[in-house]
């Protein structure tokens, strides 16, 4: 369980930086900053990069995790911890509800950006099934 929960809290560190470089870029286009909006959308694309490469990773510890204690592998992460004792069910519900959090905001924060239409579904909808 280990690894998964390393994972996990990579994800939300990443997850938080995507959230951060949302709300920069709203920003930056709300304050007229022509200058800036090249940067922002850059880091913003740099971001999103990073949570699709930590959310494949994630995938695959996740499914490692779930067969080692007999689930399918493609069970969500509540099933996986309530499959697991104490304190191993706290960690991983404490990482399920963060990420939940977060991936409210982040829908939130890509509302108040024009362009974040492009990326912000794909991400959210794998990471939503899994939370479930």
């Amino acid at each position: 369980m280990d690894p998964l929960v390393d994972v996990l809290r990579h994800e939300r560190e990443l997850l938080e930086s995507l959230l951060f470089r949302l709300v920069e870029a709203a920003f930056v286009a709300t304050a007229d900053a022509g200058r800036w909006r090249a940067r922002a959308a850059s880091d913003l694309d740099e971001a999103v990069t990073l949570v699709r490469r930590t959310e494949l990773l994630r995938a695959l510890t996740a499914g490692d995790a779930a067969l080692e204690v007999g689930l399918d592998p493609d069970a969500p992460l509540r099933s996986l911890a309530e499959t697991v004792g104490q304190p191993g069910r706290s960690v991983l519900l404490d990482h399920r509800d963060a990420l939940e959090t977060l991936s409210l905001e982040i829908v939130a924060a890509t509302h108040r950006l024009p362009t974040a239409e492009r990326f912000a579904g794909c991400e959210l909808r794998s990471l939503a099934e899994f939370l479930r």
